[in-house]
């Protein structure tokens, strides 16, 4: 392979790249009845944050098939059990809370993919 081959090489695999990685940073805007969450989603680093994005928190599953942003089972009898999951070939939506004392979420609705609002600044 010649110099300029290589050069030809190097800038196509570039632009090949990139839709990729813009693939792997998004915003989730999911929607159910008389509801809509934001979450701001970066598969690359494994982390995901809702609406206001003021914590941070690692995505806890991730196939071809479905984002398992959070995924909690109860364990103790004040705990709670919490299932945050988007199917990626349909858009549904599962937001599923109960336990620990309180009455408890079961939503079924859609997400729809929207540019990434990105994460909060840090200081250190």
């Amino acid at each position: 392979m010649g110099i300029l081959d290589m050069r030809s090489f190097a800038l196509v695999l570039a632009f090949v790249s990139t839709p990729a990685m813009a693939a792997d940073q998004f915003d989730l805007v999911c929607t159910a009845k008389k509801v809509t969450e934001r979450y701001r989603v970066d598969l690359a680093r494994g982390e995901w944050c809702a609406d206001k994005c003021e914590r941070v928190v690692p995505i806890s599953k991730v196939t071809t098939t479905t984002i398992t942003l959070l995924s909690k089972e109860k364990q103790f009898a004040s705990d709670y059990t919490v299932l945050k999951q988007v199917d990626r070939t349909t858009g549904e939506w599962t937001d599923v809370s109960f336990g620990g004392g309180f009455e408890g979420v079961n939503r079924k609705g859609r997400c729809e993919a929207a540019s990434f609002s990105g994460f909060p600044a840090t200081k250190f």
